[in-house]
Protein backbone atom coordinates (compact mmCIF):
# COMPACT_ATOMS: atom_id res chain seq x y z
CA UNK A 1 0.00 0.00 0.00
CA UNK A 2 2.98 2.40 0.80
CA UNK A 3 4.49 1.34 -2.41
CA UNK A 4 1.53 2.10 -4.43
CA UNK A 5 0.71 5.76 -2.78
CA UNK A 6 4.37 6.56 -3.27
CA UNK A 7 4.05 5.54 -7.23
CA UNK A 8 0.46 7.04 -7.35
CA UNK A 9 2.03 10.42 -5.65
CA UNK A 10 4.98 10.65 -8.32
CA UNK A 11 3.04 9.98 -11.25
CA UNK A 12 -0.25 11.89 -11.00
CA UNK A 13 -0.22 15.93 -10.50
CA UNK A 14 -1.79 17.37 -7.28
CA UNK A 15 -4.07 19.15 -10.12
CA UNK A 16 -5.58 15.56 -10.72
CA UNK A 17 -5.36 14.33 -6.74
CA UNK A 18 -7.04 16.93 -5.00
CA UNK A 19 -10.33 16.66 -6.74
CA UNK A 20 -10.54 13.18 -7.20
CA UNK A 21 -9.91 13.09 -3.04
CA UNK A 22 -12.73 15.51 -3.12
CA UNK A 23 -14.75 13.99 -5.55
CA UNK A 24 -13.90 10.47 -3.65
CA UNK A 25 -15.06 12.31 0.01
CA UNK A 26 -18.11 13.36 -1.61
CA UNK A 27 -19.30 10.04 -3.05
CA UNK A 28 -18.60 8.09 0.35
CA UNK A 29 -20.79 10.60 2.53
CA UNK A 30 -23.36 10.32 -0.13
CA UNK A 31 -23.66 6.74 -0.45
CA UNK A 32 -23.50 5.98 3.28
CA UNK A 33 -26.28 8.68 3.88
CA UNK A 34 -28.39 6.56 1.44
CA UNK A 35 -26.91 3.54 3.30
CA UNK A 36 -28.32 4.71 6.39
CA UNK A 37 -24.17 4.06 7.73
CA UNK A 38 -23.47 6.60 10.31
CA UNK A 39 -20.15 5.71 12.51
CA UNK A 40 -22.69 6.35 15.61
CA UNK A 41 -26.10 6.80 14.77
CA UNK A 42 -27.40 6.33 18.55
CA UNK A 43 -25.68 8.42 21.20
CA UNK A 44 -26.76 6.90 23.89
CA UNK A 45 -23.65 6.27 25.32
CA UNK A 46 -20.88 8.89 24.90
CA UNK A 47 -18.55 9.58 22.13
CA UNK A 48 -15.92 10.76 21.44
CA UNK A 49 -16.40 10.70 17.60
CA UNK A 50 -18.97 13.32 18.18
CA UNK A 51 -17.35 15.60 20.40
CA UNK A 52 -14.57 15.95 18.26
CA UNK A 53 -17.10 16.64 15.59
CA UNK A 54 -19.01 19.04 17.76
CA UNK A 55 -15.68 20.85 18.85
CA UNK A 56 -14.71 21.29 14.82
CA UNK A 57 -18.22 23.11 14.26
CA UNK A 58 -17.85 25.22 17.36
CA UNK A 59 -14.27 26.08 17.00
CA UNK A 60 -15.13 27.13 13.43
CA UNK A 61 -18.23 29.47 14.70
CA UNK A 62 -16.20 31.09 17.46
CA UNK A 63 -13.39 31.79 15.08
CA UNK A 64 -15.97 33.69 12.75
CA UNK A 65 -17.63 35.40 16.18
CA UNK A 66 -14.33 36.39 17.62
CA UNK A 67 -13.21 37.99 14.16
CA UNK A 68 -9.97 35.57 13.82
CA UNK A 69 -8.60 36.51 17.74
CA UNK A 70 -6.41 34.03 18.46
CA UNK A 71 -6.39 34.92 22.65
CA UNK A 72 -7.12 31.49 23.59
CA UNK A 73 -4.52 28.81 23.99
CA UNK A 74 -6.25 26.46 21.62
CA UNK A 75 -6.44 28.98 18.47
CA UNK A 76 -2.80 29.67 19.49
CA UNK A 77 -1.90 26.12 19.28
CA UNK A 78 -3.96 26.23 15.64
CA UNK A 79 -1.03 27.70 14.57
CA UNK A 80 2.01 25.34 14.53
CA UNK A 81 4.78 27.82 14.89
CA UNK A 82 2.28 29.79 17.49
CA UNK A 83 1.92 26.00 19.33
CA UNK A 84 5.70 26.18 19.35
CA UNK A 85 5.96 29.56 21.58
CA UNK A 86 3.06 28.03 24.01
CA UNK A 87 4.90 25.00 24.21
CA UNK A 88 8.21 27.14 25.57
CA UNK A 89 6.82 29.28 27.78
CA UNK A 90 5.26 25.81 29.43
CA UNK A 91 8.67 24.52 29.44
CA UNK A 92 8.64 21.98 26.93
CA UNK A 93 11.37 22.27 23.64
CA UNK A 94 10.40 22.01 20.22
CA UNK A 95 12.70 21.56 16.92
CA UNK A 96 14.81 25.23 15.84
CA UNK A 97 13.90 27.24 13.57
CA UNK A 98 16.09 28.92 11.76
CA UNK A 99 13.93 30.80 9.23
CA UNK A 100 10.11 31.15 8.22
CA UNK A 101 9.26 32.15 5.05
CA UNK A 102 6.29 33.18 2.73
CA UNK A 103 7.74 31.93 -0.98
CA UNK A 104 10.69 29.65 -1.83
CA UNK A 105 12.22 32.04 -3.70
CA UNK A 106 12.99 34.06 -0.30
CA UNK A 107 15.65 30.64 0.86
CA UNK A 108 18.88 30.94 0.35
CA UNK A 109 19.95 27.25 0.03
CA UNK A 110 23.29 27.14 0.82
CA UNK A 111 23.00 28.38 4.02
CA UNK A 112 20.63 25.24 5.36
CA UNK A 113 22.18 22.79 7.10
CA UNK A 114 22.55 19.42 5.64
CA UNK A 115 19.29 17.78 7.08
CA UNK A 116 15.75 19.86 8.16
CA UNK A 117 12.40 19.78 7.78
CA UNK A 118 10.51 22.10 5.85
CA UNK A 119 6.96 22.63 7.02
CA UNK A 120 4.31 24.52 5.42
CA UNK A 121 2.17 26.87 7.38
CA UNK A 122 -1.07 24.69 7.79
CA UNK A 123 -1.45 20.64 7.00
CA UNK A 124 -1.84 17.34 8.96
CA UNK A 125 -1.50 14.30 9.61
CA UNK A 126 1.69 14.78 8.11
CA UNK A 127 0.80 16.56 4.89
CA UNK A 128 2.59 19.34 3.77
CA UNK A 129 6.27 18.20 5.61
CA UNK A 130 9.44 17.41 3.85
CA UNK A 131 11.79 15.30 5.31
CA UNK A 132 14.97 16.64 3.45
CA UNK A 133 18.86 15.86 3.28
CA UNK A 134 21.25 17.01 0.97
CA UNK A 135 22.62 14.45 -1.48
CA UNK A 136 24.90 16.39 -3.85
CA UNK A 137 22.97 18.85 -5.65
CA UNK A 138 19.70 17.46 -4.92
CA UNK A 139 17.71 16.48 -1.70
CA UNK A 140 16.53 12.94 -0.57
CA UNK A 141 13.34 12.91 0.22
CA UNK A 142 13.63 10.60 3.82
CA UNK A 143 9.69 9.94 3.60
CA UNK A 144 9.16 8.92 0.19
CA UNK A 145 12.99 8.08 -0.53
CA UNK A 146 12.37 10.08 -3.76
CA UNK A 147 15.11 12.51 -5.11
CA UNK A 148 14.16 15.84 -5.79
CA UNK A 149 15.96 19.17 -7.10
CA UNK A 150 15.88 22.95 -5.42
CA UNK A 151 13.13 23.47 -7.59
CA UNK A 152 11.20 20.62 -7.17
CA UNK A 153 11.20 21.42 -3.83
CA UNK A 154 10.27 25.29 -4.64
CA UNK A 155 7.77 23.97 -6.32
CA UNK A 156 5.89 22.10 -3.43
CA UNK A 157 6.58 24.54 -1.02
CA UNK A 158 4.89 27.33 -3.23
CA UNK A 159 1.90 24.98 -4.17
CA UNK A 160 -1.64 24.58 -2.68
CA UNK A 161 -1.55 20.74 -2.88
CA UNK A 162 -3.31 19.04 -0.24
CA UNK A 163 -5.23 22.41 0.91
CA UNK A 164 -8.32 22.06 -0.75
CA UNK A 165 -9.86 25.49 -2.19
CA UNK A 166 -9.76 27.33 1.17
CA UNK A 167 -6.40 28.46 1.27
CA UNK A 168 -6.27 32.00 1.00
CA UNK A 169 -4.64 32.75 4.37
CA UNK A 170 -2.46 29.61 4.65
CA UNK A 171 0.54 30.12 1.96
CA UNK A 172 4.08 30.27 3.85
CA UNK A 173 6.57 27.90 5.58
CA UNK A 174 8.90 27.59 7.86
CA UNK A 175 12.36 25.73 8.07
CA UNK A 176 13.33 23.66 11.33
CA UNK A 177 16.10 21.47 12.27
CA UNK A 178 15.50 17.64 12.15
CA UNK A 179 15.78 15.06 14.61
CA UNK A 180 17.81 12.49 13.50
CA UNK A 181 17.38 10.02 12.66
CA UNK A 182 13.13 10.48 12.21
CA UNK A 183 11.91 9.89 15.35
CA UNK A 184 8.35 8.55 15.91
CA UNK A 185 4.79 10.41 16.96
CA UNK A 186 4.40 9.70 20.47
CA UNK A 187 0.55 11.14 20.25
CA UNK A 188 -1.16 11.61 23.56
CA UNK A 189 -5.12 11.98 23.79
CA UNK A 190 -5.33 14.02 26.51
CA UNK A 191 -8.36 15.35 28.97
CA UNK A 192 -7.86 19.01 31.32
CA UNK A 193 -4.53 16.99 32.21
CA UNK A 194 -5.64 13.60 32.10
CA UNK A 195 -4.28 11.15 29.42
CA UNK A 196 -6.41 8.40 28.23
CA UNK A 197 -4.80 7.48 25.68
CA UNK A 198 -1.42 7.37 23.94
CA UNK A 199 -0.69 6.22 20.04
CA UNK A 200 2.96 5.44 18.92
CA UNK A 201 3.39 6.00 15.34
CA UNK A 202 5.52 5.32 12.99
CA UNK A 203 4.92 7.44 9.81
CA UNK A 204 7.67 5.73 7.59
CA UNK A 205 6.67 2.30 8.18
CA UNK A 206 2.75 2.76 8.63
CA UNK A 207 2.58 1.80 11.80
CA UNK A 208 1.20 2.22 15.10
CA UNK A 209 1.17 0.77 18.69
CA UNK A 210 -1.52 1.73 21.45
CA UNK A 211 -0.48 2.52 25.15
CA UNK A 212 -2.64 3.20 28.02
CA UNK A 213 -2.35 6.24 30.29
CA UNK A 214 0.96 4.53 32.05
CA UNK A 215 2.30 3.95 29.00
CA UNK A 216 1.98 0.26 29.03
CA UNK A 217 1.21 -1.68 25.77
CA UNK A 218 -2.48 -2.55 25.10
CA UNK A 219 -4.59 -4.67 21.85
CA UNK A 220 -5.07 -2.21 18.79
CA UNK A 221 -7.49 0.97 19.57
CA UNK A 222 -7.99 1.25 15.59
CA UNK A 223 -10.34 -0.51 13.53
CA UNK A 224 -8.85 -2.76 11.13
CA UNK A 225 -9.39 -0.68 8.30
CA UNK A 226 -6.83 2.03 9.50
CA UNK A 227 -4.15 2.55 7.03
CA UNK A 228 -1.56 2.00 9.55
CA UNK A 229 -1.02 -1.26 10.84
CA UNK A 230 -0.53 -2.50 14.59
CA UNK A 231 3.15 -3.85 15.58
CA UNK A 232 5.37 -3.76 18.25
CA UNK A 233 7.38 -0.58 18.67
CA UNK A 234 8.93 -0.77 21.39
CA UNK A 235 8.46 1.21 25.05
CA UNK A 236 9.81 4.90 25.48
CA UNK A 237 13.01 6.15 26.77
CA UNK A 238 11.64 8.71 28.50
CA UNK A 239 8.08 7.68 29.92
CA UNK A 240 8.10 9.64 32.95
CA UNK A 241 8.97 12.78 31.13
CA UNK A 242 6.93 12.32 28.29
CA UNK A 243 3.90 11.85 30.81
CA UNK A 244 4.14 14.85 32.27
CA UNK A 245 5.22 17.35 29.47
CA UNK A 246 2.11 16.15 27.84
CA UNK A 247 -0.38 16.16 31.13
CA UNK A 248 1.19 19.71 31.54
CA UNK A 249 0.39 21.10 28.04
CA UNK A 250 -3.20 19.82 28.19
CA UNK A 251 -3.88 21.72 31.31
CA UNK A 252 -2.39 24.63 30.11
CA UNK A 253 -4.54 24.83 27.28
CA UNK A 254 -7.44 25.38 29.32
CA UNK A 255 -9.99 23.17 26.59
CA UNK A 256 -11.65 19.95 27.78
CA UNK A 257 -9.58 17.73 24.82
CA UNK A 258 -6.14 18.05 22.69
CA UNK A 259 -4.04 15.74 21.27
CA UNK A 260 -0.59 16.01 22.11
CA UNK A 261 2.56 14.62 19.80
CA UNK A 262 5.80 14.27 21.05
CA UNK A 263 8.98 12.99 19.91
CA UNK A 264 10.88 10.71 21.91
CA UNK A 265 14.99 11.39 21.24
CA UNK A 266 18.25 10.30 23.45
CA UNK A 267 17.84 13.60 24.70
CA UNK A 268 14.82 14.48 25.61
CA UNK A 269 10.97 15.02 25.09
CA UNK A 270 10.45 17.34 22.14
CA UNK A 271 6.95 18.76 20.66
CA UNK A 272 5.66 18.14 17.71
CA UNK A 273 2.10 19.77 17.61
CA UNK A 274 -1.11 20.34 20.02
CA UNK A 275 -4.27 20.30 18.53
CA UNK A 276 -8.01 20.17 19.49
CA UNK A 277 -9.29 17.98 16.35
CA UNK A 278 -7.23 14.90 15.87
CA UNK A 279 -8.47 13.45 12.50
CA UNK A 280 -7.95 9.32 13.72
CA UNK A 281 -10.92 10.22 15.41
CA UNK A 282 -13.23 8.00 13.55
CA UNK A 283 -10.79 5.20 13.07
CA UNK A 284 -11.27 4.25 16.98
CA UNK A 285 -12.83 1.23 18.05
CA UNK A 286 -16.52 1.35 20.06
CA UNK A 287 -15.06 1.09 23.07
CA UNK A 288 -12.02 3.55 22.35
CA UNK A 289 -14.74 5.92 21.54
CA UNK A 290 -16.99 5.59 24.35
CA UNK A 291 -13.85 6.04 26.93
CA UNK A 292 -12.63 8.71 25.25
CA UNK A 293 -16.01 10.41 25.50
CA UNK A 294 -16.64 10.11 29.31
CA UNK A 295 -13.23 11.50 29.39
CA UNK A 296 -14.24 14.44 27.55
CA UNK A 297 -17.72 14.99 29.29
CA UNK A 298 -15.91 14.71 32.76
CA UNK A 299 -12.97 17.30 31.67
CA UNK A 300 -15.68 19.88 30.07
CA UNK A 301 -17.53 19.52 33.65
CA UNK A 302 -14.61 20.12 35.21
CA UNK A 303 -13.73 23.08 33.78
CA UNK A 304 -17.11 24.64 34.26
CA UNK A 305 -16.86 23.79 37.76
CA UNK A 306 -13.10 25.54 38.23
CA UNK A 307 -15.11 28.55 36.81
CA UNK A 308 -12.59 28.40 33.50
CA UNK A 309 -15.34 27.75 30.51
CA UNK A 310 -13.29 26.14 27.82
CA UNK A 311 -14.01 29.59 25.66
CA UNK A 312 -14.39 32.29 28.20
CA UNK A 313 -10.77 33.49 26.44
CA UNK A 314 -11.53 33.21 23.23
CA UNK A 315 -11.82 36.95 22.73
CA UNK A 316 -8.69 38.19 24.26
CA UNK A 317 -5.79 38.81 22.48
CA UNK A 318 -2.85 41.04 21.90
CA UNK A 319 -1.00 39.04 18.80
CA UNK A 320 -3.32 38.29 15.89
CA UNK A 321 -0.18 37.41 13.54
CA UNK A 322 -0.01 33.66 12.35
CA UNK A 323 3.46 32.88 12.90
Amino acid sequence: MQRFRSIYRRVIPFQIRDPLWRLRRRFLQVWNRALGIAPHPQLKDPSYYYKRSESVRLLEALHIESGGALGHPVRRCSYKLKGYGFAAQCGVRHPEVPGVFERAAEVNWDDLPSRFVAKSRWGYGGHRVLLLERDGGTYLDLRMGRSLTVSDVSEWLDSREGFGTDVEDRSGFWIEEMLYPPPHDWKFYTFNGTVGLVVRYDRVGMRYQSFDANLKPIAPCYRRAYARKPADLGSPVHPDELLEAACRLSRAVQHPHCRVDLYDMPDGVYLGEVTATPAAARHLIAEWDVKLGELWEQAEAELIAEGSPPYSQFKVSTDQSRI
